[in-house]
């Protein structure tokens, strides 16, 4: 496996900055394994979803915040590519971007950037895109295949950061636009059944539990 994943990221890496190689190498393995999982041959999917996982968790100790930002903010906004095979690696890739931006950590940089209307609007206009993802029907067995049904539930996840500390510091415009289109994606019952599954993932289990599942319960209690 880690010769195929070699081989598929040195095409890969001429448009990808050079620190950007090891995010490439965990989606690849996220890549094969949805190949795995569409087989349901889990036994091939665990290490590929594991080396995935463990990146990010390594990426997030890292002390320089404002680094890890903005490669997940490059990840995010990656522009469709032309080739369709690059295009299918790219589409997972943006999961990771949206994964990290989801986090505590990046609140602030985040509500910088997007309240800045020049410097934020190629994140603002990817997060619009896939907040209007169709997820309709969307099941376990076909999950692997629609990479963007998990950057709506990461998407959704990112706009519960706009909120600052600050309680009495207005909500941008463009913030505020993002953050209600995310709660009418959130309160629609056919997105809650395709968010539900991955409450069911492993990998993904813990950040249903803890981040999706709360946010749902404050808004619609």
């Amino acid at each position: 496996m880690s010769e195929r994943v070699d081989r598929i990221a040195e095409k890969l890496t001429t448009d990808l900055p050079e620190d950007l190689r090891p995010f490439v190498l965990s989606v690849l393995h996220s890549r094969i394994a949805a190949h795995y999982e569409a087989l349901h041959d889990y036994k091939h999917t665990s290490p590929a979803w594991k080396a995935n996982s463990e990146f990010l968790k390594q990426e997030l100790k890292n002390p320089d915040k404002e680094a890890v930002f903005q490669r997940a903010v490059i990840l995010a906004t990656l522009p469709k590519h032309q080739d369709e095979k690059v295009e299918w690696v790219y589409r997972w890739l943006r999961d990771n971007g949206f994964t990290m931006l989801q986090e505590d950590d990046m609140q602030d940089q985040l509500i910088s950037l997007l309240d800045d209307p020049e410097k934020g609007a190629p994140l603002a206009q990817s997060l619009d895109q896939i907040l209007s993802t169709d997820v309709t029907g969307v099941t376990m067995d076909t999950l692997s295949d629609n990479p963007e049904a998990f950057s709506l539930f990461a998407g959704i996840l990112v706009c519960r950061n706009f909120y600052s500390h600050d309680r009495k510091a207005p909500m941008s415009d463009i913030r505020q636009q993002l953050s209600d289109k995310a709660i009418e994606r959130l309160v629609d019952p056919e997105v809650q059944r395709v968010m539900a599954l991955f409450g069911e993932i492993s990998d993904t289990s813990e950040l249903y539990r803890t981040r999706f599942l709360p946010w749902l319960n404050w808004i619609t209690n």
